[in-house]
């Protein structure tokens, strides 16, 4: 079967484009968006960094951990590896997107937009939960947004707790990490790193 190379011959393969599903993408947030991400304990950042190659980066908090203000979201940055994969390429690109979920909805969220870095005292009254205060912030100049229908986390059963995999079924981040990478110490249990995780959120 011959390779699809460009976005023509791929758009032949396909039927037309609901009227909707083109009207639907808004330059600005409105009640229903704002709503959503006050609503929203998750999301996924994706950058693209000069170099060109992406990323993705999931973000949590308690419900409102993303603030809106106007048209610009503030979005604490959550202790993590310090590996600034994220932050970097947004330091070097600023342009942004993000996937909102919230749990027991189908639809999820999307916004696009550009970003400012803000250092500690640029920024008060965000939070995501942690007992660390954030070193940085997120400013984010919203661009476009719109819906995206449910059948992805439908067809996923993302909300479904008969759907939820026994965590026993694959060995502990720690183990996984040590096989990955033929790091010759012990693994620590899952049991461990969720300790780890109690003590530094």
């Amino acid at each position: 079967m011959p390779q699809i190379t460009d976005s023509a011959s791929l758009r032949t393969r396909y039927g037309n484009v609901h009227e909707r599903a083109v009207t639907k993408v808004i330059p600005a947030l409105e009640e229903h968006s704002t709503k959503f991400i006050g609503l929203s304990p998750f999301c996924v950042l994706a950058t693209v960094g000069s170099d060109g190659k992406p990323d993705l980066s999931p973000r949590g908090g308690a419900p409102g951990f993303v603030r809106v203000d106007g048209q610009t979201l503030l979005m604490p940055d959550s202790s993590g590896n310090n590996r600034l994969d994220t932050l970097g390429k947004l330091a070097d690109n600023p342009t942004v997107a993000i996937l909102f979920l919230v749990p027991g909805f189908d639809e999820t969220l999307r916004v696009y937009g550009t970003t400012e870095l803000l250092a500690e005292g640029e920024f008060e009254g965000v939070s995501s939960g942690d007992v660390k205060p954030a070193i940085t912030a997120l400013k984010i100049k919203v661009t476009k947004v719109y819906f995206q229908c449910g059948k992805a986390v439908i067809r996923g059963n993302l909300w479904d707790p008969e759907a939820v995999a026994d965590r026993s079924v694959m060995p502990s981040l720690g183990q996984m990490l040590k096989d990955q990478i033929g790091d010759p110490t012990p693994g620590e249990t899952q049991e461990e790193i969720a300790q780890l995780y109690r003590e530094t959120l």
